[in-house]
């Protein structure tokens, strides 16, 4: 379903308007005045998103913001962690962003809680 793959895999982009990602077929890209668009039409203050790895963890815009929170993603990325923290500030939506660095993992293999592994239950 069209729709579907749309809503969670679509991406923001810098420029306005609407059209095909250069990252993955089938995946469209949307800017800023389609989110604004959006958030008035279906009454909203904010959106937040996630799925796409952001160097400080988050990335905001007017209307909306994408938050990663995997530090390191496959431990290769080198990005921070980022979670959001709204308030209500009488009426006023404020957000605050908490950043993370990885840690290191412990020296167990990848895969060994999995089902089969050595340290499956």
């Amino acid at each position: 379903d069209p729709l579907v793959i749309d809503m969670l895999w679509a991406d923001p982009k810098g420029s306005p308007g609407y059209g095909p990602s250069s990252r993955v077929p089938q995946v469209y890209t949307f800017g800023p005045d389609i989110v604004k668009n959006f958030v008035e039409a279906n009454g909203l203050k904010y959106v937040i998103r996630s799925h796409e790895t952001k160097t400080q963890g988050y990335q905001e815009g007017e209307h909306m913001c994408t938050v990663f929170s995997a530090p390191n993603y496959i431990d290769r990325v080198g990005n921070k962690a980022a979670v959001v923290v709204l308030t209500n500030r009488d009426g006023l939506l404020e957000r605050k962003f908490k950043q993370f660095e990885h840690q290191p993992h412990p020296d167990v293999p990848s895969g060994a809680y999995a089902p089969g592994g050595i340290l499956a239950p």
